[in-house]
C-alpha cells in the first residue's frame, strides 16, 4: 500500500492494546477493533518486525538476550543469543539466525546457572551469569564459545561476598567482564586469563565499591563506552 505498516497508538489512550476485539487472539491488520479505531498491534503483519522466532517452553522464562558479530557464510549478520532462566534440570542457550531468524543450536548450560543477562566479547566468546539459585547461594558467571559450542565454561564465583546475585553483564573494548551485584552496592570486573579456552576460569577479580551510602543499593544494569567509563544503573 506505499506505506509501511507498524504497530502504533490508535485509541489515544496509552499504550499499544494487543487484544482490540477482545476475542483472546492477538491482532493483525485485518481486526475490526471494538471501538472502531484501526488495529493497534499488527503481530506478523507488522513491517517493522522482521521476524518473530519462539524458543523454550513455557514458564521456562527468557531473560537474557545478547549478539555475535556474525557467521561468515550469513553475510555479516550478527546472531542472536537467548537464554533461558527457569528450566529444569539445566538451562539453555539458543542460537538464532541473524538473517532468518530459525534457531541453530541450542546449547547446555552448566547445572545452577540461572541467566539474568548476557553479552559477547570480541573473541566471540558469550558470558552469562547466575542470577538467582536460591537466596543463600550466589549467582556464578559461565562462558560458551560461540564458534564451537561444544565448548562451554564455569561456573566461578566472585571472591568477595557469600551470597552476591549478578544482575547486569558487559563486555568493555579491552575484554574485560563487568557485572551489577544485586545484593550488593558495588560493580564487579572479571579479566579472563585468555591463553586458552580452558583458561578463561582462571582468571583475576576485581571488586568496585561505588558507595557507601546504604541506601544505594542493588547494582543492576551496567554497560561500558569506548573512553574507558563504565555506567551502572542502581537500584533504591
Amino acid at each position: 500500500n506505499g506505506v509501511i505498516d507498524t504497530s502504533a497508538e490508535q485509541d489515544g489512550v496509552d499504550g499499544i492494546d494487543t487484544d482490540c476485539d477482545g476475542n483472546g487472539v492477538p491482532d493483525d491488520i485485518t481486526t475490526v477493533c471494538t471501538g472502531g479505531h484501526p488495529p493497534e498491534f499488527l503481530g506478523h503483519d507488522d513491517e517493522c518486525v522482521l521476524h518473530t522466532t519462539n524458543f523454550g517452553a513455557y514458564n521456562e522464562w527468557g531473560r537474557s538476550v545478547c549478539l555475535d558479530a556474525g557467521d561468515p557464510y550469513s553475510g555479516g549478520a550478527g546472531n542472536a543469543w537467548v537464554g533461558t532462566h527457569n528450566r529444569t534440570p539445566n538451562n539453555q542457550f539458543y542460537k538464532i539466525d541473524g538473517q532468518s531468524g530459525g534457531i541453530v543450536e541450542t546449547i547446555d548450560l552448566p547445572a545452577n546457572v540461572k541467566p539474568y543477562g548476557c553479552a559477547v566479547d570480541g573473541n566471540g566468546v558469550l558470558w552469562t551469569l547466575g542470577g538467582w539459585n536460591n537466596p543463600d547461594t550466589p549467582g556464578p558467571l559461565a562462558w560458551i564459545n560461540t564458534h564451537n559450542t561444544s565448548q562451554v565454561g564455569g561456573t566461578i564465583h566472585e571472591p568477595y561476598t557469600s551470597r552476591n546475585h549478578f544482575y547486569g553483564i558487559s563486555v568493555d573494548s579491552d575484554g574485560n567482564i563487568w557485572m551489577g551485584g544485586w545484593d550488593t552496592f558495588d560493580v564487579f570486573r572479571y579479566r579472563p586469563d585468555r591463553t586458552t579456552f580452558s583458561t578463561l576460569g582462571q582468571g583475576a577479580w576485581t571488586r568496585i565499591r561505588t558507595s557507601e551510602n546504604t541506601n544505594i543499593q542493588h547494582t543492576r544494569g551496567i554497560a561500558g563506552d569506548l573512553r574507558g567509563w563504565i555506567w551502572v544503573a542502581s537500584n533504591n
